[in-house]
């Protein structure tokens, strides 16, 4: 999945450096066709229709939600909505605000609207013994302070949508001693699903060299055969409601050292969402395989 890096669509700034944020080149919202089962897909496949909780069976190879797209749409929705205009009064500004918020930011989705987006990655090991295939869904702690002015809670949690890792070429380094070495420079760009509320569901909590890591868990009830066939066809889905801040940037820097001659850049683009259930499901079949529920 190639993201598009070199149309500015929206800037960022810091520590003197410019960003432009990744977008998916090919999406279109005028040229949206029919999948054969009816719902609305962009051009890279993914739904712009509500998701229907009440679903036995999901479309094979099934996407979920654009988050890429989401994430665009709700930070043009804030820079619209945060100032008030000099010639505007307070009551129109509440009024702009709610007519604002009420708009379609994705097909007819509206901020209330219930979003299903699919994890990048699930993992999934198989207990031959007791026939069972565990299939887990790790999260990553959310990490924002650079770019955002805005407080968050502290201790959210997240789940990668997306990411990619760009080389910037590289350049000939000094130290202070004259000596040279050849730097190379990378940029990692992500986006992330912070949950608002992800401990108001059962969570599995290991330790990693000294760091907690979490993550969503189940167990499903398979025969050697059939879990050698799904092992590696598993998605999870995080079904949700967008949540406040909706949307914020982090972005952090990690300078070379002549030992360590590599410069990254990990910018990292948030959506926020409260949790309503985790799906687990078949993507080849889109057959629902577990779900966890509050």
């Amino acid at each position: 999945m190639k993201l598009l890096t070199t149309t500015l669509v929206l800037l960022f700034c810091h520590c003197g450096l410019v960003y432009s944020q990744p977008f998916y080149k090919d999406y279109n919202p005028s040229k949206e066709n029919k999948s054969q089962t009816g719902s609305e897909i962009d051009l890279k496949g993914y739904s712009t229709t509500g998701f229907d909780l009440s679903a036995k069976q999901l479309p094979s190879q099934y996407l979920g939600h654009n988050l890429g797209v989401v994430y665009l749409k709700l930070s043009q929705l804030k820079a619209t909505t945060e100032k008030k205009d000099e010639f505007e009064t307070t009551s129109d500004f509440k009024k702009r605000i709610e007519s604002e918020f009420k708009k379609p930011i994705l097909g007819p989705l509206t901020l209330t609207s219930i979003f299903a987006f699919k994890a990048k990655g699930t993992n999934t090991s198989y207990d031959a013994d007791n026939q069972q295939l565990a299939v887990t869904c790790e999260l990553s702690p959310v990490f924002v302070q650079n770019l955002s002015t805005e407080k968050i809670p502290e201790g959210l949690e997240s789940v990668n949508w997306e990411s990619e890792v760009i080389d910037r070429g590289s350049y000939e380094g000094t130290n202070a001693f004259g000596a040279t070495v050849e730097v190379s420079r990378e940029e990692f760009y992500r986006y992330e699903l912070a949950l608002s509320n992800y401990d108001d569901f059962p969570t599995k909590k290991s330790s990693d060299g000294g760091f907690e890591r979490v993550s969503f868990t189940t167990h499903l009830n398979v025969l050697p055969e059939q879990a050698r066939i799904m092992k590696t066809s598993i998605g999870t889905l995080f079904i949700s409601k967008l949540t406040t801040p909706f949307s914020l940037t982090n972005a952090n820097y990690s300078a070379a050292t002549f030992t360590s001659p590599l410069s990254t850049t990990t910018i990292t683009f948030y959506v926020f969402a409260n949790l309503i259930e985790i799906w687990f499901y078949d993507i080849d079949t889109g057959r629902i395989l577990s779900k966890i529920k509050k």
